[in-house]
């Protein structure tokens, strides 16, 4: 973690994610600890064909034909500082935490969840949540994202119902041209 009133030469990684079909994502990750880093908030933007969410706020075409804003919120248990009960959309409950008597932040939360999923649909009472060929999907993308890393150009992986093994070598592409980010920055490009 870096201190209060210190600054960071670790560079971010920014990686562009071509999945086809006009989809599209963008990778950026400072590599200096960002995740546990008081001073660099969470970050989420999200664009999407009926609207957009930046950071809490959703903005969206109503029902009615006109754009709305509305905002997500994140209710305290009220016994621990970011310790969450509930995120709301309006007034629209979202999520509520099945454990509010636990003192856990996201990632606890998170892993939670998924053990209980795992285990409802190990008993036959749910959908897999979260299957071994997705998991190995989401590796592989974070390999090509170091890859074209480490060997400074722009990488393909080959789609997943190509039946590739995750071992197998992620073919090169015709590199792309960076923006100018201005001597502050780093870039790195990455198709993936």
């Amino acid at each position: 973690m870096v201190p209060p009133g210190r600054g960071t030469d670790s560079p971010n990684l920014l990686a562009s994610i071509d999945f086809g079909q006009g989809l599209s994502g963008i990778y950026d990750f400072n590599q200096a600890g960002a995740a546990r880093n008081p001073m660099m908030p969470r970050r989420l933007l999200v664009h999407g064909d009926e609207g957009e969410i930046s950071g809490d706020q959703v903005v969206r075409l109503g029902d009615n034909g006109l754009i709305t804003t509305s905002y997500l919120t994140r209710l305290p248990t009220g016994a621990e500082p970011g310790v969450v009960s509930q995120i709301r959309l309006g007034d629209h409950v979202l999520w509520s935490n099945p454990w509010p008597t636990m003192s856990w932040g996201d990632t606890e939360l998170a892993t939670a969840q998924l053990l209980t999923n795992v285990a409802e649909w190990l008993k036959g009472e749910a959908a897999q949540p979260y299957s071994l060929s997705e998991a190995i999907w989401d590796a592989r993308l974070g390999l090509a994202i170091s890859q074209a890393v480490h060997e400074d150009r722009p990488v393909e992986v080959p789609e997943n119902n190509e039946r590739m093994e995750p071992w197998t070598p992620i073919k090169p592409i015709q590199p792309i041209q960076p923006p100018n980010t201005g001597p502050s920055q780093s870039w790195t490009s990455g198709s993936v």
